[in-house]
C-alpha cells in the first residue's frame, strides 16, 4: 500500500478507529480522562506523536482498510462536544 510517513516537524491529528500500533509505540495508547470522550484520542495523538518523536518512531497514514456504516445521532451535539479541541488545538 501507498503509505504517507510524517518527518518529525510535522504532526497530525489522529484518531482510535482503525488504527495499527506497534508494540514499540505502546506507551502512547493511553487516553486521557480529563477531556471529553469523543476527543480524547486527537488529544493523544498529539501526545502520542511527540512520545515518537523521542523513540525515533514516524507517524504514517494508509489508505482506508476498512468502511464504517455510521448510525444516527446528534451532529449539533457531537459538535459542542468536540468545541473546546478545535477552540484549544492550536
Amino acid at each position: 500500500e501507498n503509505l504517507i510517513a510524517l518527518s518529525h516537524k510535522t504532526m497530525a491529528p489522529f484518531n482510535a478507529q482503525a488504527t495499527l500500533w506497534f508494540r514499540d509505540a505502546f506507551a502512547a495508547l493511553y487516553l486521557p480522562t480529563t477531556v471529553h470522550g469523543r476527543v480524547s484520542d486527537i488529544w493523544r495523538s498529539y501526545a502520542a506523536q511527540a512520545a515518537f518523536r523521542c523513540q525515533g518512531l514516524s507517524l504514517a497514514f494508509s489508505p482506508p482498510v476498512v468502511e464504517q456504516d455510521r448510525n444516527a445521532h446528534d451532529f449539533m451535539g457531537d459538535y459542542m462536544s468536540e468545541r473546546p479541541l478545535y477552540e484549544e488545538a492550536g
